[in-house]
């Protein structure tokens, strides 16, 4: 959807499926089966402590919510769809999803990677994994 493709012949078409997105509380659960995620290597770039909180380790990436809920930046553009469409799930969905991926990865450490990441839905996730007692970490 949305994507340009150059077949082996060398022209380029744009492909730009009519079928309507599919809502996020939809999407599903990333996955990482099948990847050694153990051979994988934790590099630091730089000594910077941010910078460090970033890189050293692994950490799970996922959304909280697609697109921005705020809309109000006068650098962005909220005519994109990754950003202006903007749609959540629900606490439950999204603490159902943490636990899937602790499970399969056994890495209980996220990284919240949104476009702006939304404080009621935090504040209602964070509620979520107390309540479960889910014993992650999370930064955004």
């Amino acid at each position: 959807v949305r994507t340009y493709v150059r077949d082996d012949a060398g022209t380029v078409q744009y492909v730009n499926m009519m079928e309507a997105d599919v809502a996020f509380a939809e999407v599903g659960t990333p996955t990482w089966d099948g990847l050694p995620l153990d051979r994988y290597l934790s590099l630091l770039d730089m000594l910077n402590p941010m910078h460090r909180l970033w890189s050293d380790g692994r950490w799970n990436k996922l959304t909280v919510a697609h697109g921005c809920y705020w809309k109000k930046c006068s650098f962005c553009d909220v005519g994109l769809d990754y950003i202006g469409r903007y749609e959540g799930a629900s606490a439950q969905v999204l603490a159902d999803r943490i636990e899937a991926i602790v499970a399969e990865t056994g890495q209980t450490g996220f990284h919240f990677v949104d476009e702006a990441a939304p404080p009621k839905a935090l504040k209602a996730l964070a509620t979520e994994l107390i309540e479960r007692n889910a014993g992650i970490s999370w930064w955004g």
